[in-house]
């Protein structure tokens, strides 16, 4: 049987003793990771325009220190998805083209679904990896909720 999913330390609501919060803040600290594998673009991404969304994006995640080395397959699969996502947005694109009707109809039907299914997939792994607005939202108030507990420590309630 699985347990239920464990929260940071900063998202905890519990009453907690000093004792629980060093033992919590010990566990979360064994387990970051750096980001030294984070550097360059694997080799395995599918095409330059995957490559091209890695560079943007890790600097961006890491200047916002949410993502570490055991994220690398995320990242990746969402660059990824990025990549495929647009290459069958291009190829509808393409389908006016296309003269026999019949044909673009087709065509334009395993485009779309293809097109659906990375734009899943961005999404998915956007939440992953802290991408979209949702849980970078999330992480900015676990943030912001460890700082007013620490503010609150040493100079108590206001």
């Amino acid at each position: 049987m699985k347990g239920r999913a464990r929260k940071p330390l900063s998202s905890q609501k519990g009453n907690l003793n000093r004792e629980k919060i060093i033992r919590l803040e010990y566990e979360e600290k064994s387990v970051q990771t750096g980001k030294d594998e984070l550097t360059k673009p694997p080799v395995w991404l599918v095409n330059n325009d995957a490559k091209k969304e890695w560079k943007r994006i890790v600097p961006q995640l890491k200047s916002i220190d949410i993502i570490g080395n055991l994220d690398l397959a995320n990242i990746a699969g969402y660059c990824n998805a990025y990549a495929q996502y647009r290459y069958y947005t291009e190829q509808i694109k393409e389908a006016e083209k296309i003269e026999d009707e019949a044909e673009r109809i087709q065509f334009l039907s395993a485009a779309s679904n293809l097109q659906i299914k990375y734009a899943q997939e961005l999404r998915r792994f956007s939440d992953m990896c802290g991408i979209s607005v949702s849980s970078r939202m999330k992480a900015a108030a676990e943030k912001a909720s460890k700082k007013e507990d620490k503010i609150e420590q040493e100079f108590g309630a206001i």
